[in-house]
């Protein structure tokens, strides 16, 4: 019997991880199921789209609590769908799958753009590079999912999904920043993640008839592995 007054044991980390898992199963998977059932949207993508969005938000808590994470997926997927909205799109199904589709690219496209600039994290702007450079990344990744599963985007529609991603991630910085003082070691997973992503998106260009979404993404890849060959060559010899 526990003593009164006595501190409460942390909960075991593994339970806590299981606790994260459902439930961003079962939330994941619910959106996918709608998304994949209505408009005649590819069933596979939603489900693989849902997936990769668990490995997204899994990676985020191991560097930000449940809360934060959770409140950031929430204003990422909100705008995300104001903005699907704007640019013309008034299908439940679409605006569902925008709830992954948003989330998934910004959150990996920030993971890329910190990895990338890691060696330069001391100077004096790199909070505002990141944040351009998640802005861009991202804004052209979700615009190339869009444009494969049938949303019409144009050049101006991207401009505006731009600025659409600056403003989600300005909104969900807030969230995002890590409040503990603590050394941050490289962590190359997200990029991993986006790496496969955007590999997805070659090959359901190339699958569904749109050779330029496939090339865009081919090109994505290429600037992607020489700007992480750059990076680890730029810490190897700061290391030094």
């Amino acid at each position: 019997m526990a003593t009164p007054g006595a501190p409460l044991k942390p909960i075991p980390s593994s339970v806590r991880w299981a606790g994260r898992i459902v439930g961003w199963t079962v939330v994941i998977g619910s959106v996918a199921i709608g998304a994949s059932t209505g408009d005649g949207l590819p069933r596979g993508a939603s489900w693989f789209l849902g997936g990769f969005t668990v490995a997204i938000a899994l990676e985020t808590h191991r560097w930000l609590p449940t809360q934060n994470t959770v409140a950031a997926a929430a204003l990422i997927s909100l705008l995300g769908s104001l903005m699907t909205a704007l640019l013309g799109s008034r299908s439940p199904a679409a605006l569902k799958l925008n709830l992954l589709i948003w989330f998934s690219h910004l959150l990996a496209s920030r993971g890329l753009t910190r990895y990338l600039l890691r060696p330069w994290r001391s100077r004096s702007g790199y909070g505002v590079g990141v944040l351009v450079g998640t802005t861009l990344l991202s804004g052209v990744s979700i615009g190339l999912s869009q444009a494969i599963i049938g949303l019409p985007i144009s050049i101006t529609g991207l401009g505006l999904q731009w600025v659409g991603t600056g403003v989600a991630l300005l909104a969900a910085s807030v969230w995002l920043l890590v409040k503990k003082p603590v050394p941050e070691l490289p962590n190359p997973f997200p990029a991993g993640l986006w790496l496969i992503l955007t590999l997805t998106q070659l090959i359901a260009g190339v699958a569904t008839g749109h050779p330029v979404e496939a090339a865009l993404a081919g090109t994505l890849m290429l600037a992607a592995f020489l700007g992480i060959y750059r990076s680890a060559r730029t810490a190897r010899r700061q290391d030094q």
